[in-house]
């Protein structure tokens, strides 16, 4: 009951500062909101739609979509959704807060190709559209402010200017980078940094609205994206990177990986003995460091990375009972180095 209360008191908290603050709160704020559920259910209804028209020569008819939150405060989300057949492509077109018109290929197009004509590019373009259409939905359920272009006598000349807009289009542009390029967290900053730019750039084209978008907005972006999504996933990605690290060594050495988190440090002794081929990776975390044990070839390895000093420890030993001058033991090594030592 106690942390029921504790997560309503901050739940409360976050909603009264994402209502005027940044939008860094407004973004906080919005990782509480269903919609990604809300998306990811109304984007397959219309989906399969579409699919009997090319299945069973059923065209899909003009109807509103409805999605009912389990939260029993938050209103459904209903989209109406306007079905054009084109001889084009298949995309999207006018959209609103509530209304998305969605255009399908003709089976007589000649850039039709079987058997569904190109219908699946419309999965991933749904369901950012509507994750993005009910975030305004649920966000203003919750007393955040009307957008500004709402509100400004200068109109759609804020569309970008806009709270909502700005971290709305920022985490689409991220989750896209995220979608198309898992592996980024590998790559260099600046490579970052200049395909987000270039995404940035190019937010005109992809919401057709041309409004004013000078370049010190298209930064705001840019850090917002980056303090927001990019930093954090670097951190929780480089502080995984030593288990990632030992597993990928072991395999090259020829074992089958078996990854097992413990909750306490205490746990890590436990005796998993290697089984055949199988070498059993026992970690634990905490906010101070990550351990790693594992028994290869009758040898105990504990690697430990120290996420304060950012550096490495590795002990090897026959049993947890030898003294401290019989135990293979070397501290402030990099990540290389550890893994050189794995034999």
């Amino acid at each position: 009951m106690k942390g029921l209360i504790k997560q309503l008191i901050k739940e409360n908290i976050m909603v009264e500062a994402a209502k005027q603050g940044t939008p860094e709160e407004l973004a906080e704020w919005l990782e509480l909101l269903p919609v990604d559920e809300t998306a990811k259910y109304l984007s397959e209804e219309i989906y399969q739609e579409i699919l009997k028209y090319y299945t069973q020569d059923i065209k899909p008819q003009d109807k509103k979509f409805e999605y009912h939150p389990q939260e029993k405060c938050l209103q459904p989300y209903i989209v109406e959704i306007d079905f054009r057949i084109s001889n084009n492509y298949p995309g999207l077109g006018h959209a609103e807060e509530n209304y998305i018109q969605v255009k399908y290929l003709s089976k007589d197009a000649r850039e039709y190709y079987p058997p569904y004509g190109g219908a699946e590019r419309l999965q991933k373009v749904l369901y950012n559209i509507i994750k993005h259409e009910c975030g305004h939905f649920y966000l203003r359920q919750k007393g955040v402010e009307a957008c500004l272009y709402h509100t400004h006598p200068d109109g759609m000349k804020k569309y970008y200017h806009d709270r909502q807009e700005l971290v709305l289009h920022s985490r689409e542009i991220f989750d896209t980078l995220d979608d198309n390029y898992p592996n980024w967290p590998t790559w260099d900053m600046t490579k970052i940094i200049d395909r987000l730019t270039y995404t940035i750039k190019n937010l005109p084209r992809h919401t057709n609205i041309n409004a004013p978008y000078p370049a010190t907005l298209q930064k705001k972006y840019l850090n917002f994206i980056v303090n927001t999504y990019i930093k954090p996933r670097l951190e929780a990605f480089n502080q995984s990177q030593p288990l990632i690290a030992v597993g990928d060594k072991l395999k090259t050495l020829g074992y089958d990986i078996k990854p097992i988190k413990v909750d306490n440090i205490q746990q890590l002794t436990k005796e998993y003995p290697q089984q055949d081929n199988t070498v059993f990776l026992i970690h634990f975390e905490d906010e101070a460091e990550m351990d790693i044990y594992f028994i290869i070839n009758n040898l105990k390895y504990r690697v430990i990375y120290d996420k304060e000093e950012k550096s490495y420890y590795i002990n090897i030993f026959e049993h947890f009972d030898q003294n401290d001058d019989e135990i293979v033991s070397q501290h402030g090594l990099t990540l290389d180095q550890v893994l050189n030592q794995i034999k």
